[in-house]
């Protein structure tokens, strides 16, 4: 079993450690949030069917947009996605 030797650090160089583990949590935080986004379209885009707007309880109209865009990759495709904003209150 072999001992671990560690070099001494800085303060430097711990403030650099400290903010890494910040940011990968930020970035942890980030792709929860994107995962809720997403549940949360795919949410309205069920209750909204083909629909394109939609009347809150409270009367604010809601529109459902879907952008298409090709894409020239090989195979080429075509992808498609939803969004939903307040058009009148």
């Amino acid at each position: 079993m072999s001992t671990i030797k560690p070099i001494k650090l800085d303060a430097d160089a711990a403030k650099a450690f400290d903010e890494l583990l910040k940011e990968k949590s930020a970035v942890s935080r980030m792709r929860k949030h994107e995962d809720r986004v997403k549940a949360l379209k795919a949410q309205l885009k069920g209750v909204f069917g083909e629909q394109r707007f939609g009347e809150l309880p409270d009367g604010r109209i809601v529109h459902r947009k879907t952008t298409k865009q090709s894409k020239r990759s090989q195979p080429a495709k075509t992808i498609e996605w939803d969004d939903f904003a307040i058009v009148q209150k």
